[in-house]
């Protein structure tokens, strides 16, 4: 068997920081909108919009890293 050559934990942390950043991205402003809408008494009204941006954001971070990984 071919010794397989390469950074194995240098993916490991790549992969772990894109999944980081991609429940980040949706956590984060879905909490925010949790606390915004219990401190203004808004129910769901920006937990949605949170949700929307968290999504927008995690999108975005896809695309990011299908671009950089399709281009070398």
């Amino acid at each position: 068997m071919p010794k397989q050559t390469g950074s194995g934990s240098g993916n490991r942390l790549r992969h772990l920081a894109l999944g980081s950043e991609l429940a980040g991205g949706v956590l984060v402003p879905v909490l925010l909108g949790l606390w915004a809408d219990h401190r203004f008494e808004t129910s769901p009204t920006f937990v949605l919009i949170g949700t929307f941006l968290g999504l927008g954001v995690v999108t975005a971070t896809l695309i990011r890293v299908v671009k950089t990984r399709s281009n070398g």
